[in-house]
């Protein structure tokens, strides 16, 4: 369980945004909304967090499958697409996402998170000189992207086979 920094829990301050904002059944709101909500209201929660409890919200979303405390109580929000959410409406939306499937449904559903996530990258772009980073893949991609971070005239060789070893390997000397 993550460590709490203000009395209230971050779900519990995610429910207190959307009741805030009166959101209507089917109005669709940003994660950029909600992250500068958070900015200005609980400043001292990280934006890798919001987005990581807007996902746990989602009741769509595959990726909550890695949140093993996801709760009925966390069924708030329906992922309309990339950065974008509604309220969850149960009996009109399909069921939530709780618990991961077997067979060949897990590969689908693996395959369907990695589009999804390369699909939400534009979103999340790292600035020069960040420490946050949704994903391992974003690290690797900002990596990639900015080598002369690590040592000033670094440059990537690019073999398409070993790209991604490569920037594994670079990652976990870290």
């Amino acid at each position: 369980m993550g460590r709490q920094i203000y009395e209230k829990t971050a779900r519990e301050i995610l429910k207190d945004m959307l009741l805030e904002w009166d959101i209507q059944p089917g109005q669709v709101f940003t994660a950029a909304r909600a992250l500068q909500w958070f900015t200005d209201h609980w400043p001292l929660l990280t934006k890798g967090s919001i987005r990581a409890h807007l996902v746990q919200a989602s009741t769509n979303d595959p990726s909550r499958l890695h949140h093993p405390s996801t709760k009925a109580s966390d069924d708030l929000l329906f992922k309309v697409g990339p950065g974008q959410y509604r309220l969850y409406v149960a009996g009109q939306d399909p069921a939530p996402i709780r618990e991961l499937v077997k067979g060949d449904a897990v590969q689908q559903l693996e395959q369907g998170e990695e589009q999804e996530a390369e699909s939400d990258l534009s979103e999340f772009e790292a600035e020069p000189g960040s420490s946050e980073f949704l994903l391992e893949k974003d690290l690797q991609r900002y990596l990639a992207e900015n080598l002369s971070i690590i040592e000033p005239g670094l440059c990537l060789y690019i073999d398409e086979d070993d790209v991604r070893t490569m920037l594994t390997a670079v990652v976990s000397t870290f």
